[in-house]
């Protein structure tokens, strides 16, 4: 089992969730729209980040990534839950979800 931990993130961590938001969704969005812009896609991550409702996700005391869960007409949504290239596939996402 991994040691996860999950913290509140605070407006300092915005630059460390744009960064992990953006590598590891950039081919997938590129995917979809069939191109990746980054001043659009940074303002529309800032448009829709949600501190209240982002948790940084720790691993061995290391920022690994990030997951934005609000709670919508009484049931928490995922919005998104991001990791850090180096440490996919280590079943984190799947740990903190």
């Amino acid at each position: 089992m991994l040691a996860i931990k999950l913290r509140r993130a605070t407006v300092t961590d915005t630059k460390f969730l744009w960064e992990v938001f953006r590598v590891s969704m950039k081919d997938y969005i590129t995917q979809t729209r069939g191109e990746w812009k980054e001043q659009r896609e940074e303002s529309q991550f800032r448009h829709q980040l949600d501190l209240s409702a982002a948790q940084v996700i720790q691993s061995e005391n290391l920022d690994v990534g990030f997951i934005m869960a609000p709670i919508k007409d009484n049931a928490r949504w995922i919005h998104t839950i991001c990791i850090v290239l180096e440490q996919q596939n280590r079943g984190i996402g799947i740990e903190v979800v």
